[in-house]
């Protein structure tokens, strides 16, 4: 019986540690990059009997590249929509993909994608070291009209206000209240 209250406890502990959260800043851990995806996704069929309606903002794949290095930066937005990075090197960015799986007759679903280097979706801005780098809100809509066709479009709002009072919401305990926040617009080109 002790082993099992042992086993119990050690896995409550690797549970509880377990839970991902923002890195707080540190000697480390000097740079955030931060924002939230609004994800909305609405089927016209019932095609391989996928939601009717899916707003679960949790596992949307957001990627920046650094425009010099070319590397890129891959981040899963929480419950929330949020996502961050921490320790992105200072630089010229653009966002690359925003994508989500959606699971439906036994399978998984891969909807949005790839946004192009060149053109009108092209979104570029700059973020800055020892700074939580305010990305704003990404709209990511994903519509269903058939069993063969969806449309998707992508939308990013700068809304910095609302992506802030979420993180104060959300992390009212975290140290990088205090640390200079900026938002990423002050490079804007399309």
């Amino acid at each position: 019986m002790k082993k099992y209250k042992s086993l119990i406890i050690l896995l409550l502990c690797a549970c509880l540690t377990g839970c991902v959260s923002i890195p707080e800043p540190s000697e480390k851990v000097t740079t955030l990059v931060y924002g939230n995806v609004n994800f909305e996704f609405t089927n016209q069929t019932n095609a391989n009997l996928l939601p009717e309606s899916d707003v679960l903002q949790n596992g949307v794949e957001v990627v920046i590249q650094n425009r010099k290095t070319r590397k890129k930066y891959y981040m899963r937005t929480n419950q929330y929509g949020e996502f961050y990075h921490t320790n992105v090197p200072e630089g010229v960015y653009r966002l690359c993909s925003v994508k989500k799986n959606i699971n439906g007759n036994g399978q998984e679903y891969l909807f949005g994608g790839e946004l192009k280097e060149r053109g009108a979706d092209n979104y570029n801005f700059k973020i800055l070291d020892n700074y939580a780098n305010n990305v704003g809100i990404i709209t990511l809509n994903i519509q269903m009209q058939n069993v063969y066709m969806y449309n998707w479009s992508m939308s990013w709002a700068w809304d910095y206000k609302a992506a802030q009072e979420t993180f104060w919401e959300k992390h009212w305990e975290s140290d990088w209240l205090y640390k200079e926040w900026r938002n990423t617009d002050d490079y804007y080109q399309r």
